[in-house]
């Protein structure tokens, strides 16, 4: 179906952000940037007075609560790439949702630049900002994800598992500008490329219990950059830091 790009997609008011919390690590919340459409999920229900007093409207999920980061940083997903759609189809009414993790505090101005840049280029369905530092390689979103425990510990799998598809549908491992997913902007949300590709992902990382899905978003969206608009990590630049 052709859309009709109309001033009406690019109203804030047609916007929905989303955050999360899940697990025990984390207890603090940034403030939500709107006064409304701003929903907070989480499985943790000791943060509902946090996250409501920021602004946020509490959303309660009700997934294992655990102190494994591993596991809540897998929970996560299912809202970083838009799962939650299928089973709360109340959000489907906006026509484009902005993930942000909730140690980026994203702001007003933030949200008024991806909709400025989305009216510019309407017919693409994501914006994604590139990785602050230069990575052209799967490889080398391995390396620097190696790093992390919570990365590492899977990781061997997740290598043959990325090199299984990259032999099996042709694609690439280099000459990729890596991606940071820590705030993506969504429209267009029916489109059956978006729902096909964040799934993929969502599964690889669920199921090798692998939460570094930069790798894997790196992977499949390969056969999607036209749809795709990826621009510099400092284009919009929120602080960031562990509230």
């Amino acid at each position: 179906m052709k859309l009709n790009y109309s001033k009406y997609i690019f109203r804030m008011e047609n916007t929905l952000i989303v955050s999360c919390i899940f697990g025990k690590k984390f207890n603090k919340s940034y403030r939500a940037p709107l006064n409304k459409n701003c929903v907070f999920f989480t499985n943790n229900k000791s943060l509902r007075d946090e996250i409501i007093n920021n602004g946020w409207k509490y959303f309660y999920i009700d997934f294992e609560l655990t102190d494994d980061y591993i596991i809540s940083s897998l929970q996560s997903k299912y809202i970083k790439f838009l799962i939650f759609l299928r089973d709360y189809p109340e959000f489907n009414k906006f026509l484009n949702i902005i993930y942000t993790d909730h140690k980026f505090k994203l702001e007003n101005t933030h949200i008024n630049q991806f909709l400025s840049i989305h009216k510019k280029e309407p017919t693409k369905s994501i914006i994604i900002r590139k990785t602050p530092m230069l990575k052209t390689s799967i490889y080398e979103e391995i390396a620097c994800a190696k790093r992390q425990e919570r990365y590492l510990k899977n990781m061997n799998t997740t290598i043959d598992y990325i090199e299984d598809k990259i032999e099996q549908y042709q694609l690439n491992m280099n000459n990729i500008r890596i991606s940071n997913t820590g705030i993506i902007f969504y429209s267009n949300i029916n489109n059956s490329f978006i729902t096909s590709m964040l799934h993929d992902i969502y599964n690889s990382c669920t199921t090798l219990q692998q939460p570094e899905c930069q790798i894997f978003w790196a992977l499949y969206s390969q056969n999607y950059l036209e749809d795709i608009k990826q621009i510099e990590f400092d284009k919009i630049n929120p602080l960031w830091k562990a509230p």
